[in-house]
């Protein structure tokens, strides 16, 4: 897991982990939300890298995530420096 912490991004300022033992990452620098399974595995659950904001609707984007919570299950709420927002999970 600490070689996936280290992809992509050095500003990694929220984390939560899940029940099935996952760690989903705000990476401010990207503007991703990535997951990493306790296997190691990375991938990105909000965002893509390279874009300059998450698109939320027509006129609004997310900045900057910094802080990330799961919810239940199949929740995530996302702090950005914009917005707030609750995602479903895959």
């Amino acid at each position: 897991m600490a070689r996936a912490l280290r992809l992509g991004s050095t500003n990694r300022e929220g984390a939560a982990v899940d029940a099935a033992g996952n760690v989903h990452v705000a990476d401010t620098d990207n503007p991703l939300v990535r997951k990493i399974t306790p296997a190691g595995t990375a991938s990105t659950v909000v965002g893509a890298a390279g874009e300059a904001g998450i698109r939320l609707e027509v006129r609004r984007r997310l900045f900057a995530p910094t802080r990330v919570a799961v919810i239940g299950t199949r929740r995530l709420a996302i702090i950005s420096a914009n917005a707030a927002l609750v995602a479903d999970l895959p």
